[in-house]
């Protein structure tokens, strides 16, 4: 049966081409598409990604927005962890 977590975990295969490869290989992919910022995903930690666009402000790259996730390869899910922008930071509550 497929619920949300499978849903998220499904898409991140569709954009890194597999999930579990990307983890376990170089863990960063930049995804361009004309007329739009460039989409970054990064492995941030052992079970973590972040997906996130960045733009430049006075010299620095500023990610906006950015969203953390964590991923079960095992149980082939993954879930949101931390969303921010420039107006709001939330954090999944364990």
């Amino acid at each position: 049966m497929s619920n949300i977590y499978n849903l998220i975990y499904n898409n991140l295969n569709r954009l890194t081409g597999d999930v579990d490869d990307f983890m376990n290989g170089k863990g960063y992919l930049k995804l361009k598409s004309a007329g739009f910022m460039d989409l970054i995903i990064e492995k941030i930690a052992p079970d973590q990604i972040s997906i996130t666009h960045y733009y430049e402000q006075n010299g620095d790259l500023v990610p906006d927005p950015d969203v953390t996730v964590r991923i079960f390869p095992e149980i082939k899910q993954a879930e949101a962890l931390t969303f921010q922008n420039c107006f709001v930071y939330r954090q999944m509550v364990l």
